[in-house]
């Protein structure tokens, strides 16, 4: 697992922000035909997509969903990426491709 890196200033959390904010994070999971998720995304799946999308390394107690995502579409979760920042992050959950065996 990637090491977690502490922002340590307002600026750094500022620029991480302004990055997390202009990017949708697609999140490809498990569903079913109508589009219901076989359980719901967590936190720690938001914080992999940031880490998978190249935008650095957030921590996923930083994360909140405010309200549990079962079912394809678009969402919205929060980091706090220091005391007086947060970032609301866009979320395109789509169902993954089934893999044949």
């Amino acid at each position: 697992m990637a090491e977690l890196v502490a922002i340590h200033d307002r600026d750094e959390a500022v620029a991480l922000k302004n990055t997390l904010e202009g990017t949708k994070l697609r999140l490809a999971v498990k569903a079913g035909k109508e589009g219901r998720l076989f359980g719901s995304v967590k936190t720690a799946d938001v914080a992999e997509a940031v880490t998978a999308a190249g935008l650095g390394s957030i921590d996923k107690r930083k994360v909140h969903i405010p309200s549990p995502i079962k079912a394809t579409g678009e969402h919205e979760a929060t980091v706090r990426l220091h005391e007086d920042v947060v970032a609301t992050v866009d979320l395109q959950v789509v169902a993954a491709k089934a893999t044949k065996k």
